[in-house]
């Protein structure tokens, strides 16, 4: 991925703090189905210091003096953050990158995956990148379909495996303000 680790430090900090336990579906029955997987619960879903639920960060290389912004939600439970989804375009070639911090507890061999129409069994995978005390790092590069798709939608679903690969945990992200803050980097 043409992205630097400082940008992925940068972009996801030290994202979640705790675990939290919560049910799910199984892949299979969240992505057959034509109803959305059983969400997570209630989460306070904001951008840092605003009422909007996408917020724009943008980082100086120091050595190319270049800009590189993202937009990005957190959610948080109880004060904490449980997931973070950023999206931004990256290196020489402009790449739209997604990346998602998820929670400690994820079955690493499942994956991580982005569910870009919960009415479709339409499944975008995330490739995790390394895991820290605060939370695992996945990343995928996402094409002008896939973007065109993530920019109209209302909600997607980032889902993943609980450690013990028996229920898929589904993290509902409302995209509501997203294509007019991603236009706003661009």
């Amino acid at each position: 991925m043409p992205f630097t680790l400082k940008t992925v430090h940068w972009i996801t900090g030290m994202a979640v703090a705790v675990w939290v336990t919560m049910g799910g579906v199984p892949v299979a029955e969240a992505t057959s189905s034509k109803k959305p997987p059983d969400a997570a619960p209630k989460e306070s879903q904001t951008a840092a210091n605003s009422g909007k639920i996408w917020g724009k960060s943008c980082e100086t290389d120091e050595s190319t003096k270049k800009e590189t912004c993202f937009v990005s939600q957190e959610q948080k439970m109880d004060d904490k953050l449980v997931l973070r989804i950023a999206v931004g375009r990256l290196g020489a070639d402009k790449k739209v990158i997604l990346l998602a911090t998820l929670p400690l507890g994820i079955f690493i061999p499942a994956g991580v995956a982005v569910q870009l129409d919960p009415e479709k069994d339409d499944l975008f995978r995330l490739v995790l990148q390394y895991c820290t005390p605060g939370g695992c790092l996945a990343a995928g590069q996402l094409d002008d379909k896939e973007l065109a798709r993530l920019r109209k939608a209302t909600v997607i679903n980032v889902l993943a495996r609980q450690t013990d690969n028996t229920k898929n945990i589904a993290f509902p992200v409302k995209m509501e303000g997203f294509d007019s803050e991603f236009k706003a980097i661009h």
